[in-house]
Protein backbone atom coordinates (compact mmCIF):
# COMPACT_ATOMS: atom_id res chain seq x y z
CA UNK A 1 0.00 0.00 0.00
CA UNK A 2 2.75 2.37 -0.34
CA UNK A 3 1.52 3.74 -3.21
CA UNK A 4 -1.18 5.07 -0.94
CA UNK A 5 1.75 7.45 1.24
CA UNK A 6 2.56 10.28 -0.02
CA UNK A 7 6.06 10.75 -1.53
CA UNK A 8 8.53 10.59 1.36
CA UNK A 9 6.64 11.32 4.52
CA UNK A 10 5.23 7.41 5.47
CA UNK A 11 1.68 9.08 5.80
CA UNK A 12 -1.31 8.27 3.60
CA UNK A 13 -2.30 11.09 1.36
CA UNK A 14 -5.62 13.34 2.34
CA UNK A 15 -8.88 12.80 0.04
CA UNK A 16 -9.55 14.41 -2.72
CA UNK A 17 -12.04 16.94 -2.09
CA UNK A 18 -15.09 16.86 -4.08
CA UNK A 19 -16.89 19.29 -5.68
CA UNK A 20 -19.28 21.02 -3.60
CA UNK A 21 -23.05 19.87 -3.43
CA UNK A 22 -25.71 22.38 -5.27
CA UNK A 23 -27.66 24.21 -2.82
CA UNK A 24 -30.73 22.61 -3.32
CA UNK A 25 -29.10 19.14 -2.15
CA UNK A 26 -27.72 20.91 0.76
CA UNK A 27 -31.27 22.40 1.57
CA UNK A 28 -32.90 19.19 1.33
CA UNK A 29 -29.79 17.25 3.33
CA UNK A 30 -30.11 20.02 6.46
CA UNK A 31 -34.35 19.60 5.87
CA UNK A 32 -34.10 15.93 6.92
CA UNK A 33 -31.34 15.95 9.12
CA UNK A 34 -33.37 18.55 11.35
CA UNK A 35 -36.50 16.09 10.60
CA UNK A 36 -33.74 13.37 12.23
CA UNK A 37 -32.50 15.29 15.06
CA UNK A 38 -35.78 16.30 16.21
CA UNK A 39 -36.92 12.58 16.62
CA UNK A 40 -36.95 10.80 19.67
CA UNK A 41 -36.55 7.72 18.46
CA UNK A 42 -33.13 9.24 16.50
CA UNK A 43 -31.88 12.45 17.89
CA UNK A 44 -29.05 14.43 17.42
CA UNK A 45 -26.41 11.13 17.50
CA UNK A 46 -27.88 10.33 13.95
CA UNK A 47 -26.44 11.94 11.32
CA UNK A 48 -27.20 11.60 7.38
CA UNK A 49 -24.76 11.22 4.85
CA UNK A 50 -24.78 11.77 1.17
CA UNK A 51 -23.90 8.20 -0.83
CA UNK A 52 -24.49 7.43 -4.18
CA UNK A 53 -23.36 9.45 -7.31
CA UNK A 54 -23.36 12.51 -5.52
CA UNK A 55 -21.37 11.40 -2.71
CA UNK A 56 -18.69 10.57 -4.98
CA UNK A 57 -19.55 13.56 -6.99
CA UNK A 58 -20.32 11.83 -10.51
CA UNK A 59 -23.83 12.76 -10.37
CA UNK A 60 -25.24 14.62 -13.92
CA UNK A 61 -28.39 15.63 -14.40
CA UNK A 62 -31.47 14.01 -12.97
CA UNK A 63 -29.48 11.73 -10.73
CA UNK A 64 -30.97 11.22 -7.67
CA UNK A 65 -30.28 11.48 -3.81
CA UNK A 66 -28.77 8.83 -1.92
CA UNK A 67 -28.79 9.27 1.96
CA UNK A 68 -27.07 7.24 4.34
CA UNK A 69 -28.75 7.59 7.94
CA UNK A 70 -25.64 6.42 10.47
CA UNK A 71 -26.91 5.81 13.71
CA UNK A 72 -25.35 4.32 16.95
CA UNK A 73 -25.96 0.30 17.08
CA UNK A 74 -28.22 0.78 20.15
CA UNK A 75 -30.93 2.15 18.00
CA UNK A 76 -33.44 -0.06 16.13
CA UNK A 77 -33.13 1.29 12.27
CA UNK A 78 -36.89 0.21 11.57
CA UNK A 79 -37.92 2.38 14.44
CA UNK A 80 -35.95 4.93 13.61
CA UNK A 81 -36.72 4.92 9.66
CA UNK A 82 -40.61 4.14 10.65
CA UNK A 83 -40.16 7.73 12.99
CA UNK A 84 -38.56 9.88 10.09
CA UNK A 85 -41.58 8.62 7.65
CA UNK A 86 -43.84 9.77 10.05
CA UNK A 87 -41.83 13.38 10.13
CA UNK A 88 -41.90 13.35 6.36
CA UNK A 89 -45.38 13.27 6.34
CA UNK A 90 -46.47 15.13 8.62
CA UNK A 91 -44.26 17.42 7.48
CA UNK A 92 -45.83 17.15 3.90
CA UNK A 93 -42.85 17.86 1.93
CA UNK A 94 -42.03 14.79 0.30
CA UNK A 95 -44.13 12.52 -2.00
CA UNK A 96 -44.99 9.67 -2.77
CA UNK A 97 -43.21 8.14 0.39
CA UNK A 98 -42.42 4.21 0.99
CA UNK A 99 -40.52 2.12 3.55
CA UNK A 100 -39.44 -1.12 1.92
CA UNK A 101 -38.55 -3.27 5.08
CA UNK A 102 -38.27 -6.28 3.22
CA UNK A 103 -34.71 -5.58 1.21
CA UNK A 104 -31.39 -6.42 2.85
CA UNK A 105 -30.93 -2.80 3.82
CA UNK A 106 -34.12 -1.35 4.66
CA UNK A 107 -34.82 1.78 2.44
CA UNK A 108 -37.07 4.99 2.84
CA UNK A 109 -37.48 6.00 -0.26
CA UNK A 110 -39.57 9.74 -1.71
CA UNK A 111 -39.98 12.61 -3.73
Amino acid sequence: FQFLEAEGSGMPLPPSLLPPLPWQVKAAVSAIETLVHASEEAGPSCRLVVAGSMGFGVDVDGSDLDLVLCCPIELEPMRVLKALLAALEAKGDAQYLALIEQASTPVLTFD
